[in-house]
């Protein structure tokens, strides 16, 4: 089960792009009903957004970030890093709401949630990865599952890189960096 991909680009007060994510995500968790725990598995929707609180960063007082929206009050966040070869998704964040009643039915709770998750996705500035297999980021409450995933920041020309590798065997987010090395 996974929904369909989606293209999420954060871009600079001059609309130059400097993140873009191409992309479909799977979430799992679980939530406390009446009856007991229960597992849940649910899909970034097509319709998800990039929220304004997305950023292009600045020179060493805020790293780069994109933000989607999704659902009733669903954020995914994935904050970037990078040194002069190098870019990384330093922190993977998602925020959950329970009481979004179409991905939560019967939870005793209405709280939100947030679980997040350091991460060691790596790449070369200036290259795109792609990964066509499933990949799993666990984090305590929560995993998520990126499927036919590309991503690139710190772009230098408003879209993907024509160079970069693909990575058909991909099991985890980690063996981007392992093969970018």
């Amino acid at each position: 089960m996974h929904g369909a991909s989606a293209v999420f680009v954060v871009q600079d007060g001059n609309k130059t792009a400097c993140i873009m994510a191409n992309f479909s995500a799977d979430f799992l968790t679980n939530y406390i009903t009446k009856t007991g725990p229960k597992n849940v598995t649910f899909s970034l929707p097509p319709n998800a957004k990039v929220l304004n609180t997305s950023s292009c960063g600045k020179e060493n007082a805020s790293n780069p970030s994109l933000v989607i929206a999704f659902g009733g009050g669903h954020t995914l966040n994935l904050t970037f890093a990078r040194n002069a070869t190098r870019y990384s998704v330093q922190l993977m964040s998602f925020v959950y709401d329970l009481s979004d009643t179409q991905i939560f039915p019967s939870a005793i709770s209405n709280e939100t949630k947030s679980d997040e998750s350091i991460t060691d996705i790596m790449a070369d500035i200036n290259k795109k990865y792609r990964c066509v297999s499933s990949n799993q980021i666990h984090m305590k409450n929560v995993t998520v599952t990126f499927h036919n995933a590309t991503i690139q920041a710190y772009l230098s020309n408003d879209s993907f890189s024509k160079e970069g590798l693909t990575f058909p065997p991909c099991s985890l987010f980690s063996d981007w960096a392992w093969r970018a090395r």
